[in-house]
């Protein structure tokens, strides 16, 4: 196994324990509140307005996402000397800090909730649109497209916000930001695992 299967491996990982920290989170949820109208982001979160303690498994899921987080910034790492172009190692980097930082700083701790949510739904949404130039079709395209649809998303919540929160609440709407980051970081640590150190299009091949 070379460093880019090695860093395809983390990556891939790295989604599916985000996933399935979701999933487990989602099934854990009071069942008398709306699980769409909360802030994926705030799933780390161990208390109410009240102070009332109804969510046991923020610990899990904020250790998780630091896990997560620590695994993307050392698949990077492997990366970084391949990755030639600046952005996809800022992007990349910046993906992995930003989860870290959400495992450290869960829902209330603002605003460095805020700004580590934010720094991880943009750098993931460039990160995977940067990869387009790296990788061949037809993973270029599904690359371009999922972290576009996370970037629009992003950026229709932040300026137009009663259009989407009216329809899908602020939670489906975060949603649509990290879920297509997430599918797409485990279609690219896929990709990689079964790429041949000499085969990723990042030195002077262009895609095919």
């Amino acid at each position: 196994m070379n460093r880019i299967n090695l860093a395809g491996l983390l990556y891939f990982l790295a989604s599916v324990i985000i996933l399935s920290s979701i999933i487990t989170a989602d099934a854990f949820f009071p069942k008398e509140q709306n699980i769409f109208a909360t802030d994926l982001m705030n799933m780390g979160e161990s208390v109410q307005e009240t102070g009332v303690s109804y969510r046991p498994y923020s610990t899990i899921f904020n250790i998780i996402i630091l896990v997560a987080g620590a695994m993307i910034l050392s698949a990077t790492f492997l990366l970084r000397k391949d990755f030639k172009q600046a952005l996809l190692a800022v992007t990349g980097f910046g993906f992995g800090l930003g989860l870290v930082g959400l495992g450290f700083f869960p829902g209330k701790m603002i605003p460095y909730h805020n700004i580590t949510a934010m720094v991880t739904l943009i750098a993931g949404s460039i990160f995977s649109i940067s990869t387009f130039k790296i990788v061949s079709s037809p993973f270029k395209y599904i690359s371009l497209l999922f972290g576009s649809v996370a970037l629009i998303t992003w950026s229709v919540a932040v300026f137009a916000p009663t259009s989407l929160f009216y329809f899908i609440n602020m939670g489906g709407t975060v949603r649509w930001v990290a879920y297509p980051i997430m599918l797409w970081l485990a279609g690219f640590g896929s990709y990689l695992m079964h790429t041949k150190q000499t085969e990723l299009n990042i030195h002077s091949k262009k895609p095919t």
